[in-house]
């Protein structure tokens, strides 16, 4: 509730939101960003320990944006996720197999990412 909720409105006003999650390597930034069963499924864990404990951060900005598209005020929107990661000094597209993205800044001075893929 105190990370990442009180941005999630703004997405809706046109705002743009980010969550940068950094630290050294074991420090639980992947733990944070994806939870608990996301993380324990990968180190072999079984269904039967999934657990609403820590859905990671992904999962509740996601659940918060889902309850406020719900408001008819916002029936002609559509939601779109694209999801990058930087390691090692690359930037690696986590929703397309892990492709390389590059991060370019335009005339206008806008950061765009050539090669992001976004998700409906």
């Amino acid at each position: 509730e105190r990370s990442v909720m009180s941005l999630i409105p703004g997405v809706f006003r046109g705002k743009w939101a980010s969550v940068f999650a950094y630290g050294q390597t074991g420090s639980g930034k992947t733990f944070t960003m994806m939870g608990s069963n996301a993380t324990g499924s990968r180190a072999g864990n079984q269904s039967s320990n999934i657990s609403d404990a820590n859905l990671g951060l992904y999962f509740l900005a996601a659940q918060d944006v889902f309850r406020i598209a719900e408001n008819p005020a916002y029936a002609d929107i559509s939601i779109g996720v694209s999801l990058f990661e930087i390691y090692g000094g690359k930037l690696l597209d986590l929703l397309n197999a892990r492709n390389p993205v590059r991060c370019l800044e335009n005339s206008k001075g806008k950061v765009c990412f050539p090669g992001l893929s976004e998700h409906p």
